[in-house]
């Protein structure tokens, strides 16, 4: 019986390639994690200030070579008996290039999965990867801003709290000493009253003589309205403008704390909505981005070498021109 021949198609070719690419980069990242345990063994054997001589005679590596080594196998292997273990059998780093790795050096280890994955960086390239990580510094430094923001807002809101407190004890202060001086008040009258009363009877009494009686009510009137209730009532005077000075104040923390929570309700606005603008961000849109201006500043080349030609020729100048319209029409086209 004939054995069964495999037809080689394509797809089996294909197949293949992918899986030798991405076994290649698995030796190359693993070799290059060993490479940095070693590098870093070595750089403990290494007599101070000679390190950049040996690199350069002894293995031939540049200094930012040999860090960028000894980097990956602190971020991915430092620690672990096995490294290929620690690195190859993640998923998310399997399939990483040694460039790919080295760029995402650049998040904190917590983090480094959950990034990978979110932004598929298997499948983008090393600027894409650096574009990301960018974008996503910025949005971290706008967040940390808001919510330096928000706490300092919380902060003066408290401040606001305790200034509208002291006052509103300082005004209950006010009010119980007004109550005081309204009851001394009361006593004075009460006082003046019965000395009138006292001097209405000793003016009805014949035994005593009319002047006597006149210097009495004078002298009782003099001691009772003067030196009481008007001494009383310019007290409680000047108790009311304190006691209005205290309520004013209370007013105005009142006010200034109504203000501090409008602000503080913005900061959180603002927070959400920066929060929701990292949670909505959209990889593609910057990979966009960065193929629209590389097709830019190809096509302003491609205008410059054009004009150049048609100053020498110009019929071929005019040709190329009418190949560049074509070109963009086609792309309108497919534009819709």
């Amino acid at each position: 019986m004939s054995e069964m021949v495999t037809v080689r198609d394509v797809d089996i070719v294909t197949a293949e390639i992918v899986t030798i690419k991405r076994q290649t980069q698995q030796v190359l990242i693993t070799a290059a994690i060993e490479l940095g345990r070693r590098l870093t063994e070595v750089k403990s054997m290494i007599p101070h200030g000679e390190w950049g001589k040996y690199l350069q005679e002894r293995v031939d590596y540049s200094q930012s070579t040999a860090d960028n080594l000894m980097k990956l196998y602190r971020e991915y292997g430092s620690g672990q008996d096995s490294l290929f273990d620690n690195f190859a059998n993640s998923q998310t780093f399997a399939n990483l290039s040694y460039t790919q790795a080295l760029a995402l050096l650049s998040v904190p280890a917590e983090e480094r999965e959950q990034f990978a994955e979110e932004n598929d960086v298997a499948n983008k390239s090393t600027r894409d990867i650096q574009e990301l990580i960018r974008q996503r510094e910025e949005q971290d430094t706008q967040i940390n801003q808001l919510q330096t923001e928000l706490t300092d807002a919380k902060s003066e809101k408290e401040e606001v709290e305790e200034l509208l407190a002291d006052a509103e004890k300082e005004c209950d202060s006010r009010k119980q000493e007004v109550e005081r001086l309204e009851g001394l008040l009361q006593k004075a009258q009460e006082a003046e009253q019965k000395v009138k009363e006292q001097l209405k009877k000793a003016q009805e009494n014949p035994v005593v003589p009319k002047d006597v009686m006149e210097k009495l009510r004078a002298e009782a009137e003099e001691a009772a309205t003067k030196t009481a209730a008007e001494k009383a009532e310019k007290e409680t005077k000047k108790i009311q403008g304190q006691l209005e000075k205290a309520q004013k104040a209370a007013q105005d923390a009142e006010d200034e704390k109504k203000r501090a929570t409008q602000e503080l309700a913005q900061m959180e606005k603002k927070l959400q909505a920066a929060q929701q603008e990292v949670k909505m961000a959209n990889p593609d849109v910057a990979v966009f981005r960065t193929l629209f201006e590389d097709v830019q500043q190809t096509f302003n080349k491609m205008n410059d070498a054009r004009k150049t030609v048609a100053e020498v020729d110009p019929a071929m100048g005019e040709s190329l021109k009418q190949a560049t319209v074509a070109v963009l029409e086609q792309w309108m086209r497919e534009l819709g």
